[in-house]
């Protein structure tokens, strides 16, 4: 039986869009709906706080939440199989970061404290912090550095080296909370609420507040951002004002926080924007009655609203540009993965031959089903289940010392990609 050096043929597409939202107990694959897979988390919720996170690497993707009144961080392959769990102090789980080697999670401990974790890839604690009474809400890290968000006697912000060494902290009077945070190059921007309404400040790096806006809401509604990304030159900000009912917001401000647009809907219901990120447009988190993902331009105009049955509460990207996103569905967070491009071909090539037979191994991101067709296009495999992250197909009854060229098609609800063509002699 000959083989062959593993010659791949790798493919790549710059707009797929994928979405995954994550689990505490081993997953169950629920049916495809509106181009996602995905799997629920039963006993595991977003905690008092409205907050519960999701983050991304090369080993896996990793979600914090509450869970039976826990705090509980997890690692779920790309099949959406639970691999590693670690639960942790009575609490809530908030927020949670990667440096692509190690991940770093915030969070509220026995309702009080201010919880911080940095774990391995396999989720074994490398070190803890514990800086004393108040909660954590949000965490981003920028090279080797950690910034964090939350409220200790009022609004909390704070630095941290990857080693969770504080280098830094500051509590600007008068603001109430911070609930998320960002950094580009024009600072590190806080948003949250001050006296009853979304506050929204700019930071160097060594946290010395350089400029804020307090944002006013007409009546008597009380206002709080929840949310906050960045284009690289403007900071777009979400959050939820309430006057009677639940009305979700979105700012747009210049880098030194004057208002560059805004968009406040009065729709039917309580819908509340619980948090941003940006990749060629805005994705926003909705929770309430109309709960799941909606995407805005750089205007603030809506491109598409896609509805996930949870109340959706964090995103991150991924590779491929994927969208992974973290929700609160009965009886427990939901995890999605969501793509809307055609599937991406990451690999093509006959794994084993002889003289009558040959195997071809496919890898695919986001295929449904897959067939092998020949240089006519006629399809001699048929069309087939794609199981994640391989496939194989046997081509058996061969003539022996006769070349074969053939081509993968893989197919999802987007549509069809097609490799380019693979020859061999048996």
């Amino acid at each position: 039986m000959k083989s062959l050096p593993k010659i791949r043929l790798i493919y790549f597409l710059s707009t797929l869009l994928l979405v995954e939202i994550l689990n505490c107990v081993l997953p169950q694959k629920l049916q495809a709906l509106h181009n996602y897979f995905s799997t629920v988390a039963t006993g595991c919720v977003q905690g008092s706080d409205n907050k519960m996170g999701v983050t991304t690497n090369n080993s896996g993707t990793y979600f914090i939440a509450t869970c039976e009144g826990h705090i509980r961080v997890g690692k779920i392959d790309a099949n959406l199989n639970l691999v590693a769990s670690v639960t942790d102090e009575i609490g809530e789980g908030h927020a949670i970061t990667t440096d692509g080697t190690y991940i770093y999670a915030v969070g509220t401990a026995q309702g009080t404290n201010r919880w911080l974790r940095k774990y391995d890839s396999n989720l074994a604690l490398v070190k803890s912090a514990n800086p004393g009474f108040g909660r954590v809400y949000d965490i981003i890290r920028d090279g080797n550095n950690l910034y964090v968000t939350g409220v200790a006697t009022g609004l909390w912000v704070a630095k941290y080296d990857t080693n969770l060494n504080l280098v830094v902290s500051v509590t600007p009077g008068g603001v109430t909370s911070g609930r998320a945070i960002i950094k580009n190059a024009n600072g590190v921007y806080v948003t949250g609420e001050r006296n009853h309404s979304i506050w929204t400040g700019r930071f160097d790096s060594n946290l010395n507040l350089l400029g804020s806006d307090t944002h006013t809401l007409i009546g008597d509604g009380t206002g709080i951002g929840n949310g906050i990304t960045s284009d690289g030159t403007n900071i777009y900000v979400v959050g939820v004002s309430e006057l009677g009912a639940t009305y979700p917001v979105m700012l747009k401000y210049t880098p030194d926080l004057h208002i560059n647009g805004s968009l406040h809907l009065s729709e039917v219901g309580d819908i509340q924007f619980n948090d941003a990120y940006y990749s060629e447009g805005i994705y926003v988190a909705v929770s309430g009655d109309d709960d799941g993902i909606r995407k805005y331009s750089n205007d603030l105009d809506l491109i598409d609203n896609i509805s996930l049955g949870g109340n959706v509460m964090n995103l991150a990207m991924g590779s491929y540009g994927n969208l992974f996103v973290i929700s609160d569905l009965v009886p427990g967070a939901l995890i999605t993965k969501h793509y809307f491009t055609s599937p991406i071909i990451q690999e093509f090539y006959a794994s084993d031959y002889d003289s009558n037979h040959i195997v071809w191994r496919t890898k695919a991101e986001n295929a449904e089903s897959y067939r092998i067709v020949d240089e006519n296009g006629i399809n001699i495999s048929g069309d087939l289940l794609y199981s994640s992250p391989f496939s194989f197909f046997q081509e058996a009854n061969l003539t022996p010392n006769t070349p074969y060229t053939r081509r993968l098609e893989t197919m999802n609800k987007i549509g069809i990609s097609t490799s380019l063509p693979f020859t061999i002699r048996t």
